[in-house]
C-alpha cells in the first residue's frame, strides 16, 4: 500500500486513518480501534507486515518474534504494543502512537538552525534511554528467569520523542532474547555499523553491554552535536570502532564538563569489562552528573527533570527557546557529585545551544560547507569528527522495521587480521590460505577446477550480457565445485551491484583468505571502500 491512496479503511478491529511510512519489512499506519478493546479516541500505530514479506518464512518469524517480546515491554520508555494479530492473512501488531519524532530528525531540526542539544537536554534523553534499556535487560519469563535481552539496534532513529517531552524506545524486530524462533547465524553481525561495539562488529560473543556502548554513541551525539563514528566506507567505519581511541565530546564542544566527557568515556569502552555493570549504572552515572552541572546553570535545580517537551515545541517551531522559557533557577540542592572529576567551572544556560562562528571547521576531506535540510550552510565539528547529515527517515511517528540488517563478520576478519593494505597500516598475519579461516568459502577441489574455470567463464560473458541473475548463479555453481578468489570477487562485485554489502564483505574476506595479496583481492577491497 502507498500513501495515495484513500482513507479511512477498514482493517479487521481497526480503521487505518492515513499512511505513515513503510520500510523493508513491513508498513506502518495511524489508526484506531473500534470495537471498544481500547479508547475509541486512542491513536495507535498499526504495523502490517508487507505481503511479498510474508512469502518469506524467516520474516514471518522475526515479525512474530518481535511483537511477541515487544509486548512483554511494558515501559514509560518503551514504545509499548497493545495487540498482535492476523487480518486476511496479513500479520500486524499495534502500537503506541509517538507524536513527536526520532532522535535523529531532532538533531537535524537543530542543525538546521545552527543549534546543538544542549548538554542537559542531552543527558536527560540519555537517562531516559538507559531507563528503558535498564527495563528491557531485566525482563523476566512467566518462570521469572531472565530472558537475557539485547536491543543490538540502539541509535537515534529508534528513540522517539514526543511532543510531551517523553522518550520511548522502539524497535525491537533484531533483538536477542533467549527463546526467539530467530537466531542470528554464526559469524552475522546485525545492526547499524555505526552504533556497534567492538565485540560485536567483530562476531565475538555479545551480552547486553553492547547496547550500553550504542547508547554511549548516541549520547556523544546528543551533546556534541557531531557523527562518532563515520566514514566514507564500512570497512574504515569497522577500523575505527575497533582501533580508534574514542575522542571527549569537550574535543568538539569545549563547554562540556569534565564530568560528562568521563562518564560517556566509560560506556564506550573498547572493552566491555571496563563499562558500567549494567543500564542503571550507567543512566544513574548520567543522572549524576546531569545534577552536577544543573548546579551550575544547565537546566535547572539537581534533581528537577530537564523539561523537554519546551525543547521540542521550540524544534518543531511551535514555541520559544527553551532558554527563554524557563530560565535555569539557582541551585537549591548540595546533592553529591560524580566522584569521576572535579567540578567543572561555571557554564552557559540550557537552551539549544547555537553553534559559535568559527568554532567548528569543515573535514579536512572537503572544503565545501556541509549544508542542513534547509539549504543553511553548516560547520562540521573538528577532531575528525562527521557531522550529522539528513536521513531520508520522514517519520515523526514509529517507523515500520527495515528488512533485517546482516553484516558477516568474515568482512572484519578480513579488513582486521588479513588487512586492508598500506591504506590501514595494519600488518598482514595471514601469507597463504588458512585451512580454518576456509569455513564458509568453500572447498577447493583441484579435480573440479576445469569445470569451474569454465563457470567462471561463462559467468563474466553473462555480466558483459548484462545477465546478472545467470551470472551469479554459473559463479556459486563455479565456486559450489571449487572455491576460487576470480569466483569470490566475481559474487563480491554481483553483491555490490544490488546493494548488498554485507555479503560483499564475506566475499572479501574469502578472497582474502584465499589469495590475500591477489588481483581480486586488491579490486574488491578498492570497489568497498568507494561505497
Amino acid at each position: 500500500m502507498s500513501g495515495d491512496q484513500a482513507f479511512p479503511q477498514p482493517f479487521g478491529p481497526y480503521v487505518l486513518e492515513r499512511f505513515i511510512a513503510s520500510g523493508g519489512m513491513a508498513e506502518v499506519f495511524l489508526a484506531r480501534r473500534t470495537d471498544g478493546a481500547l479508547p475509541p479516541d486512542l491513536r495507535l500505530c498499526v504495523k502490517r507486515i508487507l505481503t511479498e514479506v510474508q512469502k518469506q518464512p524467516e520474516y514471518v518469524t522475526m515479525f512474530k518474534d518481535e511483537a511477541a517480546l515487544s509486548m512483554r515491554l511494558i515501559h514509560q520508555n518503551v514504545v509499548r504494543v497493545f495487540d498482535f494479530g492476523d487480518v486476511g492473512g496479513r500479520l500486524y501488531m499495534a502500537m503506541e502512537y509517538v507524536d513527536g519524532m526520532d532522535i535523529g530528525t531532532l538533531q537535524r531540526k537543530l542543525r538546521a538552525k545552527s543549534e546543538a542539544l544542549s548538554v542537559a537536554h542531552a543527558l536527560q534523553i540519555g537517562i531516559d534511554v538507559c531507563a528503558g534499556l535498564s527495563h528491557a535487560h531485566t525482563l523476566v519469563d512467566e518462570q521469572r528467569r531472565p530472558l537475557k535481552l539485547i536491543h543490538r539496534d540502539v541509535s537515534p532513529q529508534n528513540i522517539m520523542i514526543s511532543s510531551r517531552g517523553e522518550v520511548k524506545l522502539t524497535d525491537f524486530g533484531i533483538a536477542k532474547a533467549v527463546g526467539r524462533e530467530t537466531h542470528t547465524a554464526t559469524g552475522m553481525i546485525k545492526g547499524k555499523v555505526q552504533y556497534m561495539a567492538p565485540e560485536q562488529a567483530l562476531g565475538q560473543h555479545i551480552d547486553q553491554r553492547i547496547d550500553q556502548f550504542a547508547a554511549g554513541i548516541v549520547v556523544w551525539e546528543m551533546v556534541t552535536g557531531a557523527r562518532l563514528f563515520a566514514d566514507k566506507s564500512e570497512l574504515l567505519v569497522f577500523e575505527k570502532i575497533i582501533r580508534q581511541p574514542t575522542p571527549k565530546p569537550s574535543s568538539v564542544r569545549p563547554e562540556i564538563p569534565a564530568v560528562v566527557d568521563q562518564v560517556i568515556a566509560r560506556a564506550l569502552a573498547k572493552s566491555p569489562d571496563e563499562r558500567f555493570p549494567d543500564m542503571r549504572a550507567f543512566g544513574a552515572a548520567l543522572a549524576a552528573a546531569l545534577a552536577q552541572t544543573s548546579n551550575q546553570a544547565y537546566g535547572g535545580a539537581s534533581g528537577r527533570r530537564v523539561d523537554l517537551a519546551a525543547m521540542v515545541a521550540y524544534v518543531l517551531g511551535q514555541g520559544p527557546s527553551p532558554a527563554s522559557v524557563a530560565p535555569p533557577p539557582e541551585a537549591t540542592s548540595s546533592r553529591s557529585t560524580v566522584n569521576l572529576a572535579a567540578t567543572p567551572s561555571p557554564r552557559p544556560a540550557s537552551g539549544p545551544m547555537r553553534l559559535p562562528t568559527g568554532s567548528m571547521t569543515p573535514l579536512p576531506t572537503s572544503t565545501t560547507p556541509t549544508r542542513s535540510s534547509s539549504g543553511m550552510p553548516v560547520s562540521a565539528p573538528d577532531a575528525g569528527v562527521e557531522p550529522l547529515r539528513p536521513r531520508s527517515n520522514p517519520a515523526s511517528q514509529v517507523m515500520a522495521s527495515a528488512a533485517p540488517r546482516g553484516l558477516p563478520i568474515g568482512a572484519l576478519a578480513a579488513a582486521l587480521i588479513v588487512g586492508l593494505g598500506a591504506g590501514f597500516g595494519i600488518a598482514k598475519l595471514i601469507a597463504k590460505p588458512d585451512v580454518a579461516a576456509l569455513s564458509g568459502c568453500g572447498a577447493i577441489n583441484i579435480e573440479a577446477m576445469v569445470i569451474a574455470n569454465d563457470e567462471l567463464q561463462s559467468a563474466q560473458d553473462a555480466v558483459n550480457a548484462g545477465d546478472f541473475a545467470r551470472a551469479e548463479s554459473l559463479a556459486q555453481r563455479s565456486n559450489g565445485r571449487s572455491a576460487s578468489p576470480k569466483g569470490h570477487w566475481l559474487l563480491g562485485q554481483l553483491a555490490l551491484r544490488v546493494g548488498d554489502t554485507g555479503r560483499a564483505l564475506e566475499h572479501y574476506r574469502c578472497v582474502t583468505v584465499l589469495a590475500p595479496d591477489g588481483e581480486e583481492a586488491a579490486k574488491l577491497r578498492a570497489a568497498l571502500q568507494g561505497r
